[in-house]
């Protein structure tokens, strides 16, 4: 669930490195705060986008078991809750292969 150890530890990776993004978008604010705001919704949703794809290809057997289980009864919580996992398992795959890179 969500109290889990291991999600909260991969949740934070996934905002750090969010927050790094947005970190280093902040000159864009400065020059003009339209364009700022707007390049950084747009390119957060799109890592958003990719870690949630990255989680999937992470993820087979968690994506199998949740699309058996939502055929016979689909929920909305669970389909959040899958589509959450995959986000941080894509987070926390992105953290450890920029870390890996940084510090090796």
């Amino acid at each position: 669930m969500l109290g889990d150890p291991r999600h909260q530890e991969k949740a934070k990776k996934t905002v750090n490195l969010l927050l790094f993004l947005n970190l280093a978008l902040l000159p864009l604010y400065v020059m003009d705060v339209k364009t700022g705001l707007k390049l950084s919704l747009v390119l957060t949703a799109m890592v958003l986008c990719y870690f949630h794809e990255l989680g999937k290809s992470r993820r087979p057997g968690g994506n199998l078991m949740h699309n058996v289980s939502s055929f016979f009864a689909p929920s909305v919580e669970a389909d959040l809750y899958n589509a959450y996992r995959n986000v941080i398992n894509g987070g926390d795959a992105a953290n450890d292969a920029i870390f890996q890179l940084i510090f090796r």
